[in-house]
Formats: C-alpha cells, structure tokens, sequence
C-alpha cells in the first residue's frame, strides 16, 4: 500500500459506520467491521494514538470481497483464525473465516443464512461456529467440514446475538415483541449433540 495513502486511511476509522469490533485473544490486535470492510488495528504504547492501521481486507467500491456490512466478528480461541458475519438485507447471509497472520481467506461457508448474519462466537475448543441472523435462525457450523451441525428455528424475529456457555451449552437472544430474550441451545459432549434448543418466538 501507498505510505501516504495508508497515513491518509489511518486517520478514518471508517467511511461509514463502525458496525463490529472484535479484540484478539492472543495479541495487541483490534478488528472493526464497517461497510464491505474489515480493519486490522494494532495497539503501540510508544506512539500516541496508541491504535495504528496495520491491514485492511475489502474495499467500499468492490463487493467482490466482502457484502454489506460487516455486522459481527469472532476470533477463535487460539487467535488465529477470524469469523466474519455481514450480507445484504432479505438476501443472503455471508460467513467467512480468515488467517490473521495473512489476512488470507481460509474458507467461506456457502449459504450460511438468507438474511445478514448478526453475531458469532467459535466454541471454546475451536471446532465449532455459531451463528445468529436476521432470518430468524441460529445455527452451528463445523469449522473444519463447513457443514451444518444443529439448527435453531421457530422464532418469529430476528436472532441478534449468540454466545457459548462454559458448559458447552449456546445461548442465543431473539427479538420478541420489542424485547430481548435469552435461550438455550446445544450441548456437547464427546463430540454429540445433546439437549434440545429453546423455541421461541
């Protein structure tokens, strides 16, 4: 990249709204979500501001990268991998997973939702992703395979958000009747799906 361009990008965090920021696990790395892309920050406490663009994926003019707004991210626990959720409203969702060192797709899930994906989180061993979207469902993906492994439906609004419990259990919230309510989901255990997801909606 142009240093001067580069210096001149520095100063802008985003030419449109910062819709997602996700922090490294493993380093001084922020990561900020914004309209088709997706920002590499590192922190040095020898300069003031602290925060320097390092890298960016993605260009506000080529969707050919990134769609829409980039409205979730998650890193893996070990830090090395970057799960990013955006799409185009009423259309597709779109789940991509990057190399951090390189800032290199390693792989994109195809059809993940038809609606834009809202939150992420990987399992706390890395194998697993789930996810929450705008179409109303909640799903959790094989990290290694790309397939589908559970599916949480029946919800008449939008999933906004899921986490995963220390037990192994993922809790998603769904917008119902202007409110926000938390739900059970999937526990795992040698590598089986037990227990059943909340309905909802």
């Amino acid at each position: 990249m142009n240093q001067n361009k580069f210096h001149a990008e520095s100063k802008t965090a985003h030419h449109d709204l910062v819709y997602s920021l996700a922090f490294s696990p493993k380093e001084n790395l922020l990561i900020s979500g914004g309209y088709r892309t997706i920002k590499f920050w590192r922190s040095n406490e020898q300069e003031k501001p602290n925060l320097a663009l390092d890298r960016v994926i993605g260009n506000v003019e080529d969707p050919s990268k990134i769609i829409g707004r980039v409205t979730a991210l998650a890193f893996s626990p070990d830090g090395k991998l970057l799960a990013t959720g955006s799409g185009e409203s009423s259309r597709a969702g779109e789940l991509k997973i990057w190399n951090i060192e390189n800032a290199k797709l390693v792989k994109e899930i195809s059809d993940p939702h038809s609606d834009t994906i809202m939150g992420l989180e990987f399992s706390p061993d890395g194998k697993f992703l789930a996810t929450a979207s705008t179409d109303r469902l909640a799903k959790i993906f094989d990290v290694s395979t790309s397939q589908l492994v559970h599916l949480y439906e029946g919800h008449s609004h939008h999933v906004l958000d899921v986490t995963w419990k220390a037990d192994g259990t993922v809790s998603y919230t769904h917008l119902r009747a202007n409110e926000t309510e938390a739900e059970g989901g999937c526990r795992r255990r040698r590598g089986k799906k037990e227990g059943g997801g909340g309905g909802g909606g």
